[in-house]
């Protein structure tokens, strides 16, 4: 019998829709920390991008990301109790633990907010949680949590919903499963060449369920 593949799953964008509630919070600090706002009408297009590409477009002083992300991570803590979690990945996430696979939890948000927001929601499901404040390192992050977790590339699969999760996976040697309702559209997704792409939540659970290691 194949052994059971251990998940882990990106938090913002993939588990949770926090899109428009980070919007909001970065248009609030855009003049406390120098760079423009974003127009509403900007952000289907910031969909097809990169986050560095979304940082440039906004002139977002690089010396002030480290700053700037705090703020906003403690800006979200407030609202983390009142977002919903995206469409149907309550029933995934249920599923995949009757069935007993290992799920883990990676996130530049902290701990205690991703908990309250679990908690909120029953979704008390996982096994272990990762909480890396690395910005642009993710397969640095990534490749530290397999160490910690002592996880062989092979049996583990990442969740995820940018850009940066395909690459940052592909180069720790894990597959990857992109999703279409977060942060980067399917054709930009697409692109890079992910190992699994799910439209729905219920593409999702079948993939999850078909994959062997």
């Amino acid at each position: 019998m194949d052994k059971k593949i251990t998940i882990i799953f990106d938090f913002d964008g993939t588990l949770v829709q926090t899109m428009d509630a980070v919007k909001n919070i970065v248009n609030q600090l855009a003049g406390e920390y120098g760079f423009r706002q974003a127009a509403d009408e900007e952000i289907p297009g910031f969909r097809e991008k990169t986050l560095p590409e979304i940082i440039k477009i906004l002139k977002i002083p690089l010396i002030k990301i480290p700053s700037l992300v705090k703020r906003v991570r403690q800006n979200l803590a407030a609202e983390i109790e009142s977002i919903k979690p995206a469409e149907g990945i309550a029933e995934v996430l249920l599923g995949l633990k009757r069935d007993n696979y290992s799920l883990g939890l990676l996130t530049s948000d902290s701990e205690e907010n991703v908990k309250r927001f679990l908690t909120k929601n029953n979704l008390m499901v996982f096994d272990f949680f990762y909480s890396s404040v690395g910005f642009f390192g993710k397969t640095r992050v990534i490749k530290n949590l397999l160490k910690a977790r002592k996880l062989a590339p092979k049996d583990v699969v990442y969740v995820g919903d940018e850009i940066r999760d395909i690459e940052a996976s592909h180069k720790a040697g894990i597959a990857v499963v992109a999703v279409g309702w977060g942060y980067n559209t399917e054709s930009v997704l697409r692109a890079k060449n992910p190992d699994y792409f799910a439209a729905t939540s219920a593409e999702l659970a079948n993939i999850l369920r078909n994959i062997r290691n």
